[in-house]
């Protein structure tokens, strides 16, 4: 049997454990979305293999890795062979090529599967995409002009920030100016949420906007993650890259409104002056030496130490 993952699977603050014990795990494209997995801890083993597809709307991610370009490399051949594309400086459009090379250098954006710490065992994994430990950036920018929000009263609006916090503010005075709790405040008065959607972006710092006392409240977040544990035949067909946290994360707080900030917990990682101690371990099933070699790469100050084992 085959687990297929497809879409998003988030547990933020807990543990994501996925196991088959005799068959595959794939992380497959779906309707167009790549596959995401953001967990506290994430622990995944297969009897078969683990196969992280390489998110472009590939249909099938068991072909031959040449397979990946046949798509784009047939609209190549269907340009050059029509003579409207051709002029009289160039064979060929500078702007298509262009594009085609930016593509082919930067490509689409992969599947990602983030957590703080991430085992992953399998008898071949097939890193296709993105695997991240730790979230090293943080980022919000409150701004009353911009964002895009969606509330009812009576009938559904839109409207930016500073409109959305105009609701909110109305909302609480109309039921009575109750008092604001923690429960509350994150279920019905978020401005932004917490969390990442993509390897390249920073994650979202959470916030909130508390009518009674008209301040901005900035929710907790804590850096942590810095530890990759791999034990399989490790293969990369395209595109693949493990990410890793380590030393200490930047936050980034933008309040353009006129509101005060009220900060929670921000910890940009560590227990002490080193900050996180990051750690990628590889179990790679293709090397051999009177046993599987194990191969930890460590950063010690500014210099990346490989060790085996």
């Amino acid at each position: 049997p085959r687990i297929d993952l497809t879409g998003q699977l988030i547990n933020r603050a807990g543990t994501i454990k996925i196991a088959n014990a005799k068959g595959d795990i794939r992380f497959i494209s779906y309707e167009g979305r790549e596959p995401f997995l953001l967990g506290g801890t994430i622990n995944m083993s297969a009897g078969g293999n683990i196969i992280q597809e390489w998110a472009a709307g590939i249909a099938n991610p068991f072909r031959h890795p040449r397979d990946v370009w046949n798509a784009r490399i047939s609209n190549w051949q269907d340009f050059a062979h029509n003579p409207d594309n051709y002029n009289r400086r160039a064979p060929y459009s500078f702007e298509y090529k262009t594009s085609a090379y930016d593509w082919l250098w930067a490509g689409p954006r992969n599947a990602l599967i983030a957590g703080n710490d991430i085992f992953l065992s399998a008898e071949y994994l097939n890193i296709n995409g993105i695997i991240r430990s730790g979230i090293h950036k943080w980022k919000v920018e409150l701004d009353l002009e911009e964002g895009s929000y969606i509330w009812y009263e009576p009938k559904y609006k839109m409207g930016n920030l500073g409109e959305y916090i105009s609701y909110l503010q109305r909302k609480w005075e109309s039921d009575g100016k109750p008092h604001i709790d923690n429960a509350t405040l994150a279920s019905e008065y978020m401005l932004t949420s917490y969390g990442t959607n993509h390897a390249e972006y920073p994650g979202s710092i959470p916030t909130y906007y508390n009518p009674e006392t008209s301040e901005i409240v900035v929710g907790a977040v804590k850096i942590q993650g810095g530890n990759v544990i791999i034990d399989a035949g490790v293969i990369n067909t395209f595109g693949g890259r493990i990410d890793v946290m380590d030393g200490f994360g930047q936050m980034e707080i933008n309040n353009k409104t006129p509101y005060d900030l009220k900060l929670n917990l921000l910890d940009t990682g560590g227990t002490d002056l080193r900050g996180v101690e990051g750690a990628v371990s590889i179990t790679d099933r293709n090397k051999w030496s009177n046993g599987y070699i194990t191969t930890t790469y460590r950063r010690i100050g500014s210099d990346i130490t490989v060790e085996e084992s």
